[in-house]
């Protein structure tokens, strides 16, 4: 179990940044939802969680860091929270991507993580 939700997003950066597939399927609960970052596919099944983890290793996550003061976190329900925030992907290549996401845990469970969106920034015109 998890001390708050912002343990549960700490836990998930340090996978994410390791390259740790295993780690982070971890965190998903069985049938959690992931509308992912990089790809068209919604998933919601362990194998295509963890096959998307893996394809991220592979291309080569250098690092994903929360844009300070963007956390808004939200209590639904006693232990259940939605959190929302901006974090930036770099790659080994250099490229760095700009995402928002939105996650709902449970702080209570061993698999907190039963919802995560996540999507790059539109372009601002200004």
């Amino acid at each position: 179990m998890f001390n708050s939700p912002q343990v549960v997003l700490a836990a998930w950066l340090d996978g994410v940044n390791a390259g740790e597939a295993d780690r982070l399927l971890e965190l998903y609960a069985e049938g959690s939802i992931l509308v992912p970052t990089f790809s068209e596919k919604i998933l919601n099944d362990r194998v295509g969680i963890e096959a998307y983890f893996l394809g991220l290793s592979k291309r080569g996550v250098s690092r994903v860091t929360l844009k300070e003061g963007t956390l808004n976190v939200l209590e639904l329900a006693n232990g259940v929270f939605a959190l929302a925030g901006l974090y930036d992907w770099k790659f080994q290549d250099g490229e760095l991507v700009k995402a928002r996401f939105t996650f709902t845990v449970n702080v209570h469970k061993a698999s907190p993580i039963t919802h995560h969106h996540s999507s790059v920034l539109p372009r601002s015109d200004s």
